[in-house]
């Protein structure tokens, strides 16, 4: 799965990091994943995207949201490690979406519900950059923004067949917690 990412991520930026990783390592990460370059020629299509306030048309790759979601998973769990020495328990749960305008917000102000506890990081000068904060009476309880190659576009479609720029956004936590996101 994080092959398939790692090459396909940096076609979505145009960070310094993913432009290097692109012209040093994009080819032959494509021609060691024959399918996955087959996957990318044949579901590329033109679209027209919000840019610095201005309409501009450029190229979509097919992208399967889901896949990476799974894959985000795996580093939050990993994450809560490297932040702060804990292992999510077996029982809880690793929910990382793509979440709408309100589940935004409700992140966003889970995020500074404990601002003594906020991490910030970034590696490779924004190739990926993280905001996190755990809550004092449950360690196990953390809520993420996750941010690749700093400007990735990721985009979902609305009703209208529309892009729409989507977040990456993650919550840990027992299994009550659930609930509270069915409602987003």
């Amino acid at each position: 799965m994080e092959r398939q990412f790692t090459a396909l991520l940096p076609f979505g930026s145009d960070h310094e990091a993913a432009t290097t990783t692109l012209i040093n390592d994009g080819s032959r990460r494509l021609n060691k994943n024959p399918a996955l370059r087959r996957k990318l020629q044949q579901g590329q299509r033109k679209v027209t995207v919000p840019f610095t306030g201005q309409l501009v048309s450029t190229l979509a790759l097919p992208f399967e949201g889901e896949d990476f979601l799974r894959l985000c998973e795996f580093i939050v769990k990993g994450l809560v490690w490297h932040c702060w020495k804990h292992i999510i328990p077996r029982q809880y749960i690793v929910e990382v979406r793509f979440p709408t305008n309100i589940g935004q917000v409700f992140f966003a102000d889970l995020l500074q519900n404990y601002p003594q506890n906020i991490r910030t990081q970034s590696f490779a000068n924004g190739a990926f950059e993280y905001r996190c904060t755990r809550y004092n009476q449950d360690m196990s309880f953390t809520v993420w923004r996750l941010r690749f190659y700093g400007d990735l576009t990721l985009a979902g479609v609305d009703p209208q067949g529309q892009p729409v720029p989507l977040q990456i956004w993650a919550i840990t936590g027992p299994p009550e917690i659930n609930q509270i996101l069915n409602q987003l």
